[in-house]
């Protein structure tokens, strides 16, 4: 669905097709931002694809926190999720962990993640039973953030994390942010991952 605005009606013509279902993936890849979906068509697939496990939430989507809620009335079958909207914050994210049973989240360049997101996030559903991470270009979510996000995810196994040169930001200690990173490291490693 490449640079194509997709809205209900166009997934409401699939619904009860053989396509829709068999479809077990909605939405675009990590960095798609030719593609516009609707936060109403997101919700009529989770309806209406019996076996959709997998939502790729692209960049030029808006959402309220509210969305995820949403989403996990309609698909209990959800485990993983792309999320590369830009607007999503902390908020989004812990709505995303509160309302659905994750086992593989992936978020991609999203500006405005802060400190505090794994307070956020711990005693989730998610949290509970996440085991992959991706965390491509969320600038400025730092070690210590990750390293707190890593500690609310107990089953997690799998983190896979790239960011910009962090010698470029204001306030950085790289001593601190290295003994973060050997901290997350040893957590997984400890976990078998």
């Amino acid at each position: 669905v490449k640079g194509c605005e997709i809205f209900p009606d166009l997934v409401e013509a699939i619904v009860g097709t053989p396509l829709g279902d068999r479809l077990t993936t909605f939405g675009c890849g990590m960095m798609d931002h030719f593609c516009r979906i609707c936060p109403e068509a997101f919700l009529a697939a989770a309806r209406g694809f019996p076996r959709l496990t997998k939502i790729g939430i692209p960049g030029d989507s808006i959402l309220a926190p509210s969305f995820f809620a949403e989403l996990a009335r309609e698909c209990r079958s959800l485990t993983s999720l792309i999320i590369a909207a830009e607007n999503t914050t902390n908020a989004h994210i812990a709505a995303a962990f509160a309302h659905n049973q994750l086992q593989w989240l992936e978020l991609t360049a999203l500006p405005d993640l802060t400190f505090g997101l794994g307070d956020a996030v711990v005693g989730t559903q998610t949290a509970a039973v996440l085991r992959k991470l991706v965390i491509d270009y969320c600038d400025p979510f730092r070690a210590e953030d990750m390293l707190s996000l890593v500690r609310a995810c107990p089953k997690l196994t799998e983190l896979e994390w790239r960011r910009s040169d962090p010698s470029e930001w204001s306030n950085w200690d790289s001593d601190k942010e290295e003994a973060n990173e050997a901290e997350i490291r040893e957590l997984i490693v400890g976990r078998g991952g």
